[in-house]
Order: structure tokens, then C-alpha cells, then sequence
């Protein structure tokens, strides 16, 4: 139950990461 919660919580960093990885494409896509 616990190892399950932390698997849910480093799956929500992961797509956090992949969500700022693309605002930060798009906004140096912007800038140019």
C-alpha cells in the first residue's frame, strides 16, 4: 500500500517533468 503511493507519486513527478519540458520548448519556440 505504501510502495504503491510513492510509485503514484513518482509517476505524477514524471509527467510534471514532461509538462514543463514541453511549456519550456514551447515558450523558447515563442522567444524566436
Amino acid at each position: 500500500e505504501y510502495n504503491q503511493h510513492i510509485q503514484d507519486l513518482k509517476e505524477e513527478m514524471e509527467e510534471a517533468t514532461k509538462a514543463a519540458e514541453i511549456i519550456r520548448k514551447d515558450i523558447q519556440a515563442f522567444r524566436t
